[in-house]
């Protein structure tokens, strides 16, 4: 499966996975975020991932897998 961002776009969880591995995020210079990433059946770590680093993200953009949240009780 692959998909082309054509803005900024956050959604709640994406699971990438191809029968032949040709699964990829084409960013074209966007940033996806998510607080779950799945590739070929990997979860991956809460971070940034972009060309540089994968092989399943091309472009100038980005993906950001956000960390899972936090809460903060101040009394």
């Amino acid at each position: 499966g692959a998909i082309r961002l054509t803005t900024d776009l956050y959604v709640a969880a994406l699971s990438l996975a191809a029968d032949d591995g040709t699964q990829m995020v084409y960013t074209d210079g966007h940033v996806l975020t998510t607080r779950s990433l799945v590739v070929n059946g990997v979860r991956l770590r809460a971070g940034v991932y972009d060309a540089t680093g994968t092989s399943w993200v091309s472009g100038s953009g980005s993906v950001t897998v956000s960390a899972g949240g936090f809460v903060l009780v101040v009394r």
